[in-house]
């Protein structure tokens, strides 16, 4: 069974939904997403979340916008827990340093690099997880087709004209 952890700053609407519809799109087969547990003005990462990070395989962080304290706080326990993550951001934006790292893919979701961001996420997918075992390949698989879905419903957004 594939576990992403999908996070997102706070004041972002096009992150939070993204987050719920790809959940709901995991529940529906069987699959686990994890979402930040967060209260109305999150400043501290608390113990639910570190443990949804803990329980996942690979960390998902749509940066869009300026990136918020928690959402730092969430990505670098990410780091220490050894977590790959997937950074999706809607430009090309430089990570801080405390948060650059191998473990850290950075993929600009635009409407014409759409070919190549997934090329990215499924080459990044690919080094982290190298089992041959097929349980693991279908999984690597979930988890790359779950990030998929996740540029193609930012594209959406970004295509839509709404803010």
């Amino acid at each position: 069974m594939a576990k992403v952890y999908v996070t997102f700053n706070p004041r972002s609407e096009i992150g939070r939904h993204t987050a719920f519809r790809l959940q709901t799109l995991a529940n529906l087969y069987g699959h686990i997403i994890y979402i930040p547990a967060r209260g109305y003005n999150p400043q501290k990462l608390n113990t639910t979340t570190k443990e949804r990070i803990d329980e996942s395989d690979v960390v998902v962080a749509m940066g869009m916008g300026r990136m918020s304290k928690i959402l730092k706080q969430e990505l670098a326990y990410a780091l220490q827990q050894g977590k790959p993550i997937i950074f999706l951001t809607e430009r090309h934006k430089k990570l801080p340093s405390s948060l650059t790292d191998e473990r850290i893919q950075v993929i600009a979701v635009e409407p014409g690099n759409t070919e190549e961001a997934v090329q990215r996420v499924t080459q990044f997918i690919h080094q982290k997880f190298t089992s041959k075992n097929k349980s693991h390949k279908i999984e690597k698989g979930l988890i790359a087709a779950f990030i998929i879905a996740a540029i193609i419903l930012l594209i959406f957004w970004l295509t839509s004209g709404d803010d």
